[in-house]
Parts: structure tokens; C-alpha cells; sequence
């Protein structure tokens, strides 16, 4: 369960892609980025994330539906 204030990191992209035998495309070396939790919805399924890059704030919004989260504290 998500909380307001943990750090939290989710993959934008890829810096490379490979084909196995089957042809099955699947990203490696993934990039990431980080944010603040700072409002989680009333069904959890929604997380606003305050993000800080190469000084330039942010704001995110992602969907826990489709975006892959990590929790780093």
C-alpha cells in the first residue's frame, strides 16, 4: 500500500531492445524515474508523484493499472 511521502521509481524507457528465438521483443537496461508520493487516490489506483530532474520539477500522475512501480524506502 502506498503511503504520501515514499521515494518511488518506474521505468519510462529502455536503452536497448532484443528478439529471443521467437521473435518476442523485450526491453533491457531499463531508465528510470523518481519521485515523492504525494496523494494516492481513494482506490489506490491513482498515485501523484512530485518529481525532481536536472533541475526541473515535475509533476506525474501515473495509474497503477499500466505503470510498474517500485517503493525505495
Amino acid at each position: 500500500m502506498l503511503k504520501k511521502g515514499q521515494l518511488i521509481r518506474w521505468i519510462v524507457d529502455y536503452h536497448g531492445y532484443r528478439a529471443d528465438e521467437e521473435q518476442v521483443v523485450s526491453g533491457f537496461d531499463p531508465v528510470y524515474k523518481y519521485g515523492i508520493v504525494m496523494e494516492v487516490g481513494s482506490d489506490q489506483k491513482g498515485v501523484v508523484v512530485y518529481c525532481y530532474e536536472s533541475g526541473e520539477i515535475s509533476w506525474t500522475l501515473l495509474y497503477l493499472i499500466n505503470d510498474k512501480i517500485e517503493v525505495l524506502n
